[in-house]
């Protein structure tokens, strides 16, 4: 159990790194116009700034892998790791169902994200099966994907956190009360 925890514990550092190493500010702040950009600064702020970004800016390639690394992590915890952990009797189903649920809050909290700045985006389930040529899923869909996730998230997850720091089922229920609006 003390590995699968310490596999869920990563979900909160590592795979969120570049979205919020200033990639966060830069997709939030400056494109809602509340960060001064000087008119001859040239550079990635200035052209997110004036909307002028191009596809290889990599505040919003950097972003974007990230959030996709978080669902990446976490599918590999819902699908490998939590199972392998049943099968070989290394935990409960119970706390198996646990460390699901924080992946599964994780992946939720991804999808928000990339939905609410990219509007449609690919659904990876499964990572293992991912083709290249994924599509793009409607905001609609994507939301309720995300939707699905926190639910799972509100029924596995304990009243308080299992650590400090962790999520629970009241983190869960704040996501998806923000996802249902």
């Amino acid at each position: 159990l003390a590995a699968l925890r310490a596999t869920t514990a990563n979900l909160y550092a590592q795979p969120w790194y570049y979205f919020h190493k200033q990639r966060f500010i830069m997709l939030g702040d400056v494109r809602a116009n509340n960060l001064y950009v000087d008119k001859t600064t040239v550079d990635e702020t200035a052209a997110q700034a004036t909307l002028n970004e191009e596809k290889q800016n990599s505040s919003v390639t950097y972003a974007w892998g990230s959030l996709y690394n978080v669902i990446t992590q976490a599918s590999y915890i819902i699908h490998d790791y939590a199972p392998y952990c049943i099968e070989n009797n290394i935990c409960t189903e119970a706390e198996a169902n646990t460390c699901i649920a924080e992946a599964r809050f994780m992946r939720a909290l991804a999808y928000w994200f990339l939905a609410m700045y990219w509007h449609d985006v690919p659904i990876v389930e499964d990572p293992t099966t991912m083709s290249a040529t994924a599509y793009a899923n409607k905001f609609e869909d994507v939301i309720q994907y995300a939707i699905s996730e926190a639910e799972y998230a509100v029924k596995w997850l304990p009243a308080t956190p299992i650590a400090k720091g962790r999520v629970s089922r009241v983190s869960a229920n704040a996501l998806l009360a923000r996802l249902y609006l």
